[in-house]
């Protein structure tokens, strides 16, 4: 299942993923990262800041963990973005797309997440999202470090991460 990780900055999206990529390499999971700003602490077994070296990677792959981090801000780069999202299921791989606010992710590729971890937010990006999944509950505003977590199956609870 793909993911959408989304928050204001500095409301814990990115300690969250990094978090979750030591989880899943933890269990044995593979987890690439595309990220523009070349963070080492992502601590993946594989990290670009090429997001055409990033496609070729996830596409050479089967069953990865692929995070995509300031989705929003890959831009011209869109194109790889959608094919991820709408094909990266055919090589068993989950996306995870990080970004400020919901609309810096195109529809498209939204409407392909079944998960979502919502931090911190502005009211439009709550309001898009709680209509998106149908979730009332996405409304409520979280505190800083605080998530609330979905999925198109239903609310699953507001979490706070730690460090």
């Amino acid at each position: 299942m793909h993911s959408a990780i989304l928050g204001m900055t500095e409301s814990g999206k990115t300690a969250f993923a990094k978090q979750l990529i030591a989880r899943l390499r933890a269990a044995g999971r593979v987890c690439i990262v595309l990220d523009p700003l070349g963070d080492p602490s992502f601590n993946a077994d594989f990290q670009t800041s090429d997001p055409v070296e990033f496609e070729r990677t996830w596409k050479l792959s089967r069953g990865c963990h692929c995070f995509i981090d300031e989705s929003g801000a890959v831009g011209k780069f869109s194109e790889a973005l959608r094919t991820a999202a709408t094909r990266g299921r055919h090589w068993a791989h989950s996306f995870y797309f990080l970004a400020q606010k919901a609309v810096q992710i195109e529809p498209l590729v939204r409407d392909q997440c079944g998960g979502l971890f919502l931090f911190r937010s502005g009211l439009q990006s709550r309001k898009t999202l709680a209509e998106e999944f149908d979730l009332p509950e996405l409304l409520e505003q979280v505190e800083m470090l605080q998530y609330h977590h979905a999925t198109r199956s239903g609310y699953q609870g507001k979490y706070k991460i730690t460090f």
